[in-house]
């Protein structure tokens, strides 16, 4: 009986096959797992926005964009069901200081902005709700050009919808100790939180914050870790910002 195998031509033909269909099968798998992660990423962009929505909506904010204001809200601020503190994208961790929601008010009606940033470099740069889609998910846009919401905050800045707004408020959170003596003389540390409000227009004086100033006076108590407070020196442990209003 006449037995015939396969010729090398033959053997390195299937080879290229095989491997050609491999090619394809990962180009496919990577793009599927490319187009998940990215609408990951705009999932949890709306769920931001939804919630920063939501809280303006319940007044729990305290304030309200006026027309042609934006009020900057970051996302470790931002409160609602869908919201996980610490949650990481598709891609990597969130960098804080660079997420946010700015509320606008454009012609009587109220839009929310979406800024996004992680480690990994994929970012959403100042996208409208409605314009959330997973085409505007990029990677490699310099977060140099973008504006944190961190100290020092008295030159502040943002473009928003082709518009730079100028910081016109800060209301920030302190958490803080101080000494305090009893009638005995006893000396014992204590915890509180305060709630400080500036602004460069007199608004502050309306509310209802522990500290009152301007804003270079935030800038100051920053970095000084320092309030002084129905008598006492109290120092800063942390501080959080709540939001920033820009005009």
């Amino acid at each position: 009986m006449n037995k015939k195998g396969f010729s090398l031509i033959e053997i390195l033909a299937v080879i290229i096959i095989i491997g050609v269909i491999s090619s394809i099968g990962i180009v496919a798998i990577s793009g599927n797992i490319e187009r998940t992660r990215k609408s990951a990423f705009t999932d949890m962009a709306r769920t931001y926005a939804e919630a920063a929505r939501a809280m303006k909506g319940s007044d729990l904010l305290s304030y309200e964009p006026k027309e042609g204001e934006a009020i900057i809200i970051p996302f470790s601020k931002i409160e609602g069901s869908n919201i996980e503190h610490g949650e990481k994208t598709a891609y990597g961790n969130l960098i804080d200081e660079y997420c946010y929601v700015a509320i606008t008010k454009e012609n009587g009606k109220f839009k929310y902005y979406v800024t996004m940033v992680d480690e990994t470099n994929h970012t959403m740069v100042g996208v409208e709700y409605n314009d959330i889609s997973d085409k505007m998910v990029k990677l490699g846009e310099d977060i140099n050009d973008l504006k944190p919401i961190d100290n020092p905050i008295g030159s502040y800045s943002i473009t928003i919808n082709e518009r730079t707004l100028n910081i016109a408020r800060v209301r920030a959170k302190y958490e803080t100790t101080y000494e305090e003596t009893d009638e005995f003389g006893n000396t014992s540390t204590k915890t509180i939180t305060l709630t400080g409000y500036y602004a460069n227009d007199g608004s502050q004086n309306k509310g209802s914050s522990n500290v009152k100033g301007q804003i270079d006076d935030f800038d100051q108590t920053v970095y000084s870790k320092s309030i002084s407070y129905k008598g006492n020196e109290h120092t800063i442990v942390k501080t959080d910002i709540l939001y920033v209003v820009v005009r």
